[in-house]
């Protein structure tokens, strides 16, 4: 239940027009919801799910727990900010959950909850729980191992700028419990945890066959030249996102480094950036970080990837132009010819965006000596006159079977565009407007009723009709 009306804007111009003091609506409408609940005890165990507006969220934490008291099988629910790092003002909220609401699925703590999460440890009241975010939290590693082995159900962990969090959150210690196999595992910026302690974990067997998406971020433990080490030991891995600031070029050693490689890894996130200074800018350059996960893409290690985020604008032509990997492929690692690899690159500055399919990027060529490189489809260009580093999203949204669209429905209308002329001189071309395969009618249009500020109603049919315009 989504608490919002589309027209409650013209509504309010039309309270301050009539000099009539509107209400509180999102209130109201929360109150009516608990008083329609209360009624109806069936109607209130049916709901599992409930989605407040933020501005009721906050203002509303006496009503909402007075809500969640009669719903027994809530699973999800949108909570207050300061629910999630223990402020006082939602203590009642937290407790009538903890009383009525035992079969919640998601929960989020962040920094000063540490003792309500201890005490989610010894009392058990959402031994449900699936998806934990862990944020912020001054909690050692022993600590947490005893707090997760008391929820048997969680399946997704995401732990966030832990700073007391290392590799023995992953060692197998018979005095403490084991960290139990995620299926999603989230890990951002706890410079502690290492790739010998994540090594560790995916190389047990039920961590191997359960873990389908690993998230990696701003952990300087884990450098890029290490991945390669983690990727095959996650048989199952089906999303593999890695984010990082680094200092330093890709290393070069006498020993090259094996490229990544995973058979079941459908969509993969590389976002490899760098702090750009006057003085370190050619020190700091992250290109050969992506030369080296272009190379891993010409050797045919990641047979089963379909879509790939860059951080890069110009990564698509390194796949078109191609390396010698390409010349050097044994007939053995010839992959089907009909797949598609969809990238979507985005620049470092965020004005630059540029979204294309890479056709057939790994068919062996006919020809050793003469590799024809794959084509890069650019679905809509602008102007010749522009050369442009943002290219939209296909002139048609419609998603096809074998490539759905990147957004459907009304999720996405516009892409900021940077361009430039041909004279050099850049300047940010503002939003491009996707065309659309039907055109939208107004939102007004959709409703039979009107409110009284546009429409007049006609006394012998009572039916609303749109104000005639006055010539």
């Amino acid at each position: 239940m989504i608490h919002f009306c589309p027209l409650q804007e013209q509504l309010s111009d039309y309270y301050k027009h009539k000099n009539i003091n509107p209400l509180d609506v999102p209130d109201v409408r929360l109150q009516l919801l608990q008083r329609t609940l209360r009624s109806s005890s069936t109607l209130a165990s049916g709901v599992t799910s409930l989605k407040i507006c933020s501005q009721t969220r906050d203002s509303c934490g006496t009503d909402i727990a007075r809500t969640v008291s009669i719903l027994p099988n809530l699973q999800y629910i949108d909570l207050p900010d300061g629910f999630f790092n223990a402020d006082p003002l939602h203590s009642v909220l937290r407790q009538e959950l903890r009383v009525n609401c035992p079969r919640l699925k998601y929960m989020r703590y962040e920094a000063g909850s540490e003792h309500v999460l201890r005490n989610l440890a010894h009392n058990r009241f959402w031994s449900a729980l699936e998806v934990l975010k862990l944020s912020h939290l001054d909690l050692d590693c022993a600590s947490l191992l005893m707090i997760l082995a008391s929820l048997p159900n969680v399946r997704d962990l995401s732990l966030v700028k832990c700073a007391k969090l290392d590799d023995s959150i992953f060692d197998l210690n018979p005095r403490l419990p084991y960290l139990a196999p995620m299926q999603i595992l989230s890990i951002d910026g706890i410079s502690n945890v290492t790739t010998a302690g994540l090594v560790s974990y995916c190389a047990r067997s039920d961590v191997n066959l359960s873990l389908t998406s690993l998230s990696i971020a701003d952990c300087t433990g884990i450098p890029t030249h290490t991945l390669h080490q983690i990727l095959p030991l996650a048989s199952n891995l089906k999303h593999f996102s890695v984010s990082e600031e680094v200092v330093q070029p890709f290393p070069i050693t006498s020993t090259p480094v094996p490229p990544l490689a995973s058979a079941s890894l459908k969509s993969l996130y590389f976002e490899i950036t760098c702090n750009l200074s006057t003085k370190s800018k050619h020190k700091r350059d992250p290109s050969s970080h992506y030369e080296y996960l272009a190379e891993s893409i010409h050797a045919n290690t990641l047979t089963g990837l379909r879509r790939l985020f860059v951080r890069e604008i110009q990564f698509a032509g390194r796949l078109v132009i191609g390396t010698t990997s390409l010349d050097t492929r044994t007939p053995s690692q010839s992959p089907d010819a009909s797949r598609a690899l969809q990238i979507i690159a985005r620049a470092p500055d965020d004005l630059a965006f540029l979204l294309g399919e890479l056709a057939n990027p790994f068919v062996q060529p006919a020809d050793p000596l003469r590799p024809s490189p794959p084509t890069l489809t650019l679905p809509l260009e602008l102007s010749q006159e522009f050369k442009t580093f943002a290219i939209a999203v296909k002139a048609s949204l419609v998603p096809q079977p074998h490539s759905p669209a990147p957004w459907s429905g009304h999720a996405q209308k516009s892409i900021l565009v940077r361009a430039e002329k041909v004279d050099g001189t850049a300047f940010l071309g503002g939003f491009l407007a996707v065309p659309l395969a039907k055109p939208v009618a107004p939102l007004l249009e959709a409703y039979t009723r009107f409110p009284p500020s546009i429409a007049t109603r006609k006394e012998s049919k009572g039916v609303w009709f749109k104000r005639r315009p006055k010539r």
